[in-house]
């Protein structure tokens, strides 16, 4: 089992503990040091205690199995305002939220879709404009999905 799959499988029941759900993990270097990352959400938003806490606790997991044999920092973080689409789940959490979608190629005439989040499968989002006309793009087209801020 790849490094990162084992990471995930032992971070669930601590996530699940905390009513949370993971939402990327990813480890690399970064300016000279490992860092293991894991972005973490729930519904409603997630504190900054519940990270720490959740840190706290995997920290310990994974130091007692040294599953990792380089030093690495260990940060457990929200995926931040703007955060990146990638599966079903993103897409099925923030329907009816303001979302920007890029495509490979043009859907209804353009690249860059920006409005509410209406529908999502695994063929396809529906993203409703400003002024309600609605785009149906295929999810092979997508090539980034985020979510917009509102300021």
């Amino acid at each position: 089992m790849e490094l990162i799959d084992r990471i995930a499988e032992i971070a669930e029941p601590v996530l699940k503990e905390k009513e949370t759900e993971l939402v990327d993990i990813t480890y690399k270097r970064e300016q000279g040091r490992f860092v293991l990352r894991l972005l973490v959400d729930r519904p409603g938003g997630i504190t900054l205690d519940t990270c720490v806490q959740i840190n706290e606790t995997l920290s310990e997991l994974l130091d007692t199995m040294d599953l990792i044999p380089t030093s690495y920092t260990l940060e457990v973080a929200s995926p931040g305002l703007d955060r990146e689409l990638r599966q079903l789940n993103d897409y099925n959490r923030e329907i009816g939220k303001l979302v920007r979608v890029h495509t490979y190629g043009l859907v209804d005439g353009k690249r860059d879709h920006v409005g509410k989040l209406v529908a999502a499968s695994k063929e396809s989002v529906i993203v409703e404009d400003a002024n309600g006309v609605r785009s149906e793009i295929p999810a092979s087209q997508i090539s980034k999905a985020r979510l917009e801020v509102v300021l």
